[in-house]
Protein backbone atom coordinates (compact mmCIF):
# COMPACT_ATOMS: atom_id res chain seq x y z
CA UNK A 1 0.00 0.00 0.00
CA UNK A 2 1.26 3.37 -0.60
CA UNK A 3 2.85 5.37 2.48
CA UNK A 4 4.29 8.58 2.67
CA UNK A 5 6.63 7.90 -0.46
CA UNK A 6 5.43 8.40 -3.69
CA UNK A 7 6.73 9.06 -7.22
CA UNK A 8 5.60 12.48 -9.02
CA UNK A 9 6.66 13.15 -12.73
CA UNK A 10 8.22 16.51 -13.36
CA UNK A 11 6.90 18.17 -16.15
CA UNK A 12 4.14 16.83 -17.60
CA UNK A 13 2.03 13.62 -17.10
CA UNK A 14 5.08 11.34 -18.52
CA UNK A 15 6.72 9.37 -15.96
CA UNK A 16 9.83 6.73 -16.18
CA UNK A 17 10.95 4.34 -14.36
CA UNK A 18 13.93 2.07 -15.07
CA UNK A 19 14.40 -0.75 -12.86
CA UNK A 20 17.69 -2.74 -13.01
CA UNK A 21 17.88 -6.15 -11.65
CA UNK A 22 20.72 -8.22 -10.09
CA UNK A 23 19.53 -11.08 -12.04
CA UNK A 24 17.73 -12.34 -14.37
CA UNK A 25 13.93 -12.75 -13.39
CA UNK A 26 10.85 -13.87 -15.05
CA UNK A 27 8.38 -11.02 -14.44
CA UNK A 28 4.85 -12.45 -14.25
CA UNK A 29 2.74 -9.67 -12.77
CA UNK A 30 3.01 -6.11 -11.85
CA UNK A 31 1.61 -3.71 -9.33
CA UNK A 32 1.39 0.14 -9.78
CA UNK A 33 -0.65 1.64 -6.79
CA UNK A 34 -1.92 5.24 -6.56
CA UNK A 35 -3.92 6.92 -4.15
CA UNK A 36 -4.68 10.17 -6.16
CA UNK A 37 -7.28 8.84 -8.84
CA UNK A 38 -6.54 11.87 -11.08
CA UNK A 39 -3.06 11.23 -11.53
CA UNK A 40 -3.10 7.89 -11.53
CA UNK A 41 -1.71 6.34 -14.70
CA UNK A 42 -3.86 5.38 -16.99
CA UNK A 43 -1.64 4.22 -20.33
CA UNK A 44 1.22 2.49 -19.68
CA UNK A 45 4.47 1.10 -21.81
CA UNK A 46 6.58 -2.03 -20.87
CA UNK A 47 9.89 -2.79 -22.43
CA UNK A 48 12.30 -5.34 -21.04
CA UNK A 49 15.84 -5.31 -21.31
CA UNK A 50 17.04 -1.96 -23.04
CA UNK A 51 19.96 -0.38 -21.19
CA UNK A 52 19.66 2.89 -22.54
CA UNK A 53 15.97 4.17 -23.12
CA UNK A 54 14.55 7.74 -23.24
CA UNK A 55 11.22 9.51 -23.55
CA UNK A 56 11.91 9.66 -26.91
CA UNK A 57 11.70 5.98 -27.49
CA UNK A 58 8.77 5.08 -26.16
CA UNK A 59 6.17 8.12 -26.72
CA UNK A 60 4.70 6.60 -29.95
CA UNK A 61 5.93 3.04 -29.69
CA UNK A 62 3.39 0.31 -29.75
CA UNK A 63 3.66 -3.52 -29.27
CA UNK A 64 5.59 -5.35 -30.65
CA UNK A 65 8.74 -2.20 -30.19
CA UNK A 66 7.22 -2.05 -26.62
CA UNK A 67 6.71 -5.89 -24.98
CA UNK A 68 3.09 -4.92 -23.60
CA UNK A 69 0.89 -1.87 -23.27
CA UNK A 70 -1.61 -1.98 -20.51
CA UNK A 71 -4.77 0.66 -19.77
CA UNK A 72 -5.17 0.63 -16.33
CA UNK A 73 -8.56 1.30 -14.88
CA UNK A 74 -9.13 4.33 -11.67
CA UNK A 75 -10.27 0.64 -9.69
CA UNK A 76 -6.78 -1.16 -10.50
CA UNK A 77 -4.90 1.76 -9.80
CA UNK A 78 -6.65 2.23 -6.32
CA UNK A 79 -6.64 -0.87 -5.31
CA UNK A 80 -3.05 -1.92 -6.31
CA UNK A 81 -4.54 -4.88 -8.13
CA UNK A 82 -1.96 -7.32 -9.75
CA UNK A 83 -1.58 -7.29 -13.87
CA UNK A 84 -1.29 -10.18 -15.12
CA UNK A 85 1.65 -10.21 -18.45
CA UNK A 86 2.05 -11.61 -21.27
CA UNK A 87 4.36 -13.92 -19.53
CA UNK A 88 6.46 -15.29 -22.47
CA UNK A 89 7.58 -11.69 -23.37
CA UNK A 90 9.06 -10.91 -19.39
CA UNK A 91 11.45 -14.75 -19.62
CA UNK A 92 14.73 -13.45 -18.58
CA UNK A 93 13.94 -9.71 -17.69
CA UNK A 94 17.51 -8.03 -16.52
CA UNK A 95 15.59 -4.48 -16.16
CA UNK A 96 11.91 -3.79 -16.68
CA UNK A 97 11.14 -0.44 -17.83
CA UNK A 98 7.85 1.38 -17.11
CA UNK A 99 6.47 4.23 -19.27
CA UNK A 100 3.30 6.04 -18.11
CA UNK A 101 2.21 7.96 -20.80
CA UNK A 102 -1.29 9.12 -19.54
CA UNK A 103 -3.01 9.37 -16.14
CA UNK A 104 -6.53 8.93 -15.47
CA UNK A 105 -7.65 12.55 -15.19
CA UNK A 106 -5.18 14.00 -17.94
CA UNK A 107 -3.52 15.79 -14.98
CA UNK A 108 -0.08 17.67 -15.60
CA UNK A 109 1.52 15.20 -13.22
CA UNK A 110 1.54 11.71 -12.76
CA UNK A 111 1.24 10.25 -9.49
CA UNK A 112 2.59 6.64 -8.58
CA UNK A 113 2.43 5.40 -4.75
CA UNK A 114 3.78 1.96 -5.77
CA UNK A 115 5.57 -0.42 -7.91
CA UNK A 116 6.54 -3.59 -8.25
CA UNK A 117 6.42 -7.32 -9.06
CA UNK A 118 4.55 -9.81 -6.60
Amino acid sequence: SEGSGYLLSDADEQLLLNIAFNQAVRVRSLVIQSSDPARAPKTIKLVANNSSIGFEDVESADEPQVAQVLELSEEDAAQGKPIQLRFLRFQNVNSLHIFVASNHGEEDESRIGCAGCP
